[in-house]
């Protein structure tokens, strides 16, 4: 390009900017590679590579490096736990249709985050590979805020997606192959006595309300409440800490005052 040249400048903005929002624009770019020129920006994560229009236009295509790997991870070798909050999720959603009992997606996440505290006490390992935000309403697992909050207050209706990636020869992640799919426990991988656990969680807690199952992870000595008394009650970047989880949980396992909870260690 002329030094001192207009230039057309193209940026892409977004909350959220997932692989999935810039794939449309990585494939036309592909189709029409005469009108491009290659350039590389080295905060793109996962070795994608920008381009940009000769003399007209520049594409500044970056991903945010989090929220790229936390879409990717749930999908790469789900079948070896600790699972995909999700999978687990769809599991949960499994029951209660077999049950004819309905999951909001405030429901969802104290019954998987259930699930993983538990997990934690029983097992003495994680159940889920994300962490646990403490938002300002309660203890959150994002990729299933987003997969069901279009939702709202209402039943979940159909299992939860993730985006999924193939890998090149390489062993990079090859943009143009991303899909929508939907992760479940491999049911030749299951632990009996992780489905054991699981199927505990729905018995105990999914007879109950979201707002009970909200109270229970508002007690004043939980780990959301913990974190929050910390300050900052706006922020949604904190992360519960796993030893926080574990250390409350295996408290309650330890309890003989919480029945209905506690009975979910019958699967020792």
């Amino acid at each position: 390009m002329t030094p001192g040249a207009r230039q057309k400048v193209l940026a892409v903005f977004g909350t959220r900017p997932e692989a999935i929002k810039m794939a449309p624009v990585i494939r036309e770019l592909r189709v029409r590679p005469d009108e491009f020129e290659r350039k590389r920006h080295n905060r793109l994560a996962g070795g994608i590579g920008g381009k940009c229009l000769k003399m007209t236009v520049y594409l500044w295509l970056t991903f945010a490096d989090r929220g790229f790997s936390f879409t990717c991870q749930h999908v790469w070798r789900n079948s070896i736990m600790p699972y995909s909050a999700m999978a687990v999720a769809n599991y949960f959603l499994d029951c209660a249709n077999s049950a004819d009992r309905e999951i909001t997606p405030m429901k969802m996440q104290k019954l998987v985050y259930f699930a993983h505290g538990w997990h934690w006490a029983i097992f003495g390992k994680p159940l889920i590979k994300e962490d646990v935000m403490a938002w300002k309403f309660g203890p959150v697992i994002e990729p299933l805020y987003h997969g069901f909050k279009k939702y709202g207050k209402s039943a979940i209706t159909d299992p939860g997606v993730v985006l999924s990636f193939d890998k090149d020869a390489d062993g990079k992640v090859d943009i143009l192959s991303g899909k929508f799919v939907i992760p479940r426990i491999p049911r030749d991988d299951i632990n009996p006595k992780v489905k054991e656990l699981l199927d505990a969680v729905e018995i105990c807690y999914g007879k109950l309300t979201a707002i009970q199952l909200s109270n229970l992870t508002h007690a004043p000595d939980s780990p959301w409440s913990g974190v929050r008394a910390e300050g900052d009650l706006v922020s949604r970047n904190k992360i519960i800490p796993t030893e926080d989880i574990k250390k409350y949980f295996k408290k309650l396992s330890e309890s003989s005052d919480r029945g209905d909870i506690t009975s979910a260690k019958a699967v020792k």
